[in-house]
């Protein structure tokens, strides 16, 4: 018998598939898009993408429970953090001589709580059973769940973006 990886495993896991995904062409872009425009979580938004590929089909159900075990750390963290980071395009360059170092640690910090939400993520959901070939269809089924029948037919090419990007 096989027993699933533990949860630090999976959650390295998880982050890099998130990391090679989202430096593939448009990918970024579209899920940045989800973010800024449906108030989408890219981690989230990531999740479905990856359980999907693992064969994993999340309910809406289940995409509650993730929302609900990220919204604290998410509103304490990773949003201001990230409002921080937007605001420095802005605003810093012009108020110190150098506010370079500021912005990458500004950013380290931002990306640092990215992967803690991906952290809770993969704690929300073990034990994660071992993957299962799968198709577009898991995916396709996990982001329904999460953006809707009336939002994923509007990021439809999004997906196909996103998919065709492999």
């Amino acid at each position: 018998m096989q027993f699933p990886a533990s949860t630090s495993q999976l959650a390295q896991e998880f982050w890099d598939f998130s990391l090679s995904l989202y430096a593939r062409p448009s990918v970024a872009a579209e899920l940045l898009e989800w973010q800024d425009r449906r108030g989408a979580n890219v981690n989230l938004a990531l999740l479905c993408i990856w359980a999907g590929e693992r064969g994993r089909v999340l309910s809406s159900a289940d995409i509650a429970k993730a929302e609900t075990a990220l919204a604290g750390w998410s509103a304490a963290v990773t949003k201001p953090l990230r409002e921080i980071r937007r605001r420095q395009k802005a605003v810093w360059r012009n108020l110190a001589p150098d506010p370079e170092p500021a912005r990458q640690a500004v950013k380290q910090a931002e990306l640092t709580a990215e992967r803690t939400e991906q952290l809770i993520l993969v704690q929300t959901f073990s034990p994660w059973p071992e993957p299962s070939a799968a198709g577009a269809a898991p995916v396709r089924a996990n982001l329904a769940a999460y953006l809707g029948g009336e939002a994923i037919a509007a990021p439809a090419s999004s997906i196909a973006a996103i998919w065709s990007s492999e």
